[in-house]
């Protein structure tokens, strides 16, 4: 597999690790996929985390108070534009996510994913990781599906 390729299937994994734990009602364990000296930032908040035990426990701060609360978690990547220069990857992709809260409520939210990724013991990992969230939906409720008319 190609640097390209490694770099796309860490970015496109990180969703399915995330999307996975929470529709088993688990805190996601991300650690695999961030270097050990990672920073981690979002918009929502203005503090910085950085190692990847900073950024586990915020996962475990933040979406473990969650626990049990989504269904049909769903989490999309549009195309990442990726570059890497000089054993350095950029990674910049747009997402949407979305899942349906234990009251009926589907939740959405929409943002961008800014990434750097380095090689560690072989493998690519997310050095750092910036999370905007662009905007979130009034939430609707859903609505069961009883095929096409």
């Amino acid at each position: 597999m190609d640097d390209y390729e490694q770099v796309r299937q860490i970015v496109s994994g990180y969703c399915h690790v995330v999307d996975q734990a929470m529709q088993a009602g688990k805190t996601p364990d991300v650690s695999h996929l961030f270097h050990p000296d990672a920073v981690f930032t979002n918009s929502f908040q203005r503090e910085r985390w950085v190692g990847r035990q900073a950024i586990v426990d915020w996962y475990h701060k933040y979406l473990g108070k969650r626990e049990g609360h989504f269904r049909y978690t769903r989490h999309k990547i549009y195309e990442p534009y990726i570059e890497i220069v000089d054993g350095v990857a950029t990674s910049t992709c747009h997402f949407d996510a979305d899942s349906l809260d234990f009251t009926g409520i589907v939740r959405t939210m929409a943002g961008r994913y800014d990434d750097t990724l380095e090689p560690y013991e072989g493998k690519w990992l997310l050095k750092s990781r910036h999370i905007d969230i662009h905007y979130i939906p009034a939430p609707v409720q859903a609505q069961p599906f009883r095929g096409w008319r």
